[in-house]
């Protein structure tokens, strides 16, 4: 932890802490365990999840998976609630680790083409990435959420066309009284 601030007036701290974990990131190895095992090594501790991923699959964790600096790169290009992607390059077939929950309705496309999001650690999302240079992007696209979107949409116009109606028959309703006003005053 390094200070990278400190208050004038409490003398209290902001430390950063300078080894954490990037946004995304590609591991060395795969393992696959139960859900309880992969809270126990994540409770205990035993393991560095900047090297090695815990998935329930079974078989991406017999895949190989070799992951330095100098062999594969990833950067986050856009970071939005809905949409996230990543620009990645690997000299080899790697597994891409985003620190981001979990949640079945996230899609993950490789240069458009869908793949396969894994729970990873418990609560994160990873997938597999081919070598190469590839445009990543993580998509939430649950059907119940676009309904919702719609419904606000159409009731947020809806409440707009009425308050536009008001105020025409508001304005046409008091011309009408200051002309009928004027006829009979005169």
């Amino acid at each position: 932890m390094k200070p990278v601030f400190q208050s004038q007036v409490q003398k209290e701290y902001v430390y950063e802490n300078v080894d954490r974990l990037p946004r995304a990131w590609f591991v060395d190895s795969v393992r696959s365990s139960e859900q309880m095992a992969i809270l126990k090594h994540l409770k205990a501790g035993d393991f560095y999840p900047r090297s090695v991923a815990f998935v329930e699959d079974q078989e991406i964790a017999k895949r190989s998976f070799v992951a330095s600096a100098s062999s594969a790169t990833v950067k986050v290009e856009v970071y939005k609630n809905e949409k996230i992607t990543l620009a990645a390059e690997t000299k080899n077939e790697q597994f891409l680790v985003l620190s981001e929950v979990y949640y079945p309705a996230w899609k993950a496309f490789v240069d458009g083409q869908e793949v396969r999001v894994y729970k990873t650690n418990f609560f994160q999302r990873g997938i597999v990435v081919p070598a190469g240079k590839h445009t990543i992007e993580f998509v939430f696209t649950a059907p119940k959420f676009a309904i919702g979107k719609a419904i606000s949409l159409a009731t947020n116009l809806a409440t707009l066309l009425l308050l536009v109606l008001g105020v025409y028959v508001e304005r046409k309703y008091n011309t009408e009284k200051k002309v009928s006003k004027t006829t009979t005053s005169v």
